[in-house]
């Protein structure tokens, strides 16, 4: 498995207002970090796209720069993992440090990669998140979105790092990432089937032709 990484709202110009999500560039950036000293095949799609200008999140984006990168780096190294990072004020989502927003369809990949972390909050997420919505049944494809929380009180930098360490050691908890894994461990298992098929299917074999003998 590889990632690739996006912050559709992490563009800020103006810190007087809220007009973007003003963590999520430094969460992608230390996932991204992580992820790269893990060894893992990551890409990081960057851009400078003001939200008030094009929402790259929303259906309308879709065919615009931004957006036809992600689909060219999804394109390139699936199967892959794509984190899409945002980031929400100091009490949305019930003040929690992190949210993933799944969509129903992937509620279960979502508990999956939330299991063991007690800091994360589960949320049904919309359809509306475009860059979710339109990956949601590619094959070979995992989206997640995950929010952080802005405050520094609620969540300082040395635990946003330790949080992104949590959540890629669940992406990737060895090398080829846990799906790639399991998917090996199924091979195994198949593999270990055939040879029992076969060892009783010579076993009988033996034994008829002893009977036949007598």
């Amino acid at each position: 498995m590889s990632a690739v990484i996006i912050a559709p709202h992490s563009h800020c110009e103006d810190f007087t207002i809220r007009d973007c999500d003003r963590r999520a560039k430094q969460a992608a950036d230390i996932l991204y970090e992580i992820l790269q000293s893990k060894g893992i095949n990551v890409t990081r799609i960057n851009h400078e796209v003001l939200r008030s200008d094009s929402d790259l999140n929303r259906l309308p984006a879709r065919h615009s720069v931004t957006r036809r990168a992600l689909w060219q780096a999804i394109s390139a190294n699936q199967p892959t993992y794509l984190l899409e990072l945002h980031s929400f004020p100091r009490d949305d989502f019930g003040g929690s440090k992190i949210t993933i927003l799944n969509l129903p369809e992937n509620t279960k990949a979502a508990r999956q990669l939330a299991e063991g972390i007690d800091e994360i909050r589960l949320s049904t997420g919309s359809y509306a998140n475009d860059i979710q919505y339109q990956y949601l049944d590619w094959p070979g494809v995992i989206p997640f979105l995950i929010e952080v929380n802005e405050d520094r009180q609620k969540m300082t930098d040395a635990e946003l790092v330790v949080l992104m360490h949590k959540i890629a050691n669940r992406l990737f908890p060895i090398r080829g990432g846990g799906q790639t894994a399991i998917f090996y461990a199924s091979i195994l298992v198949c593999v270990c089937l055939l040879i029992l098929v076969i060892y009783v299917g010579i076993d009988n074999l033996k034994q008829a032709s002893q009977n036949i003998q007598t």
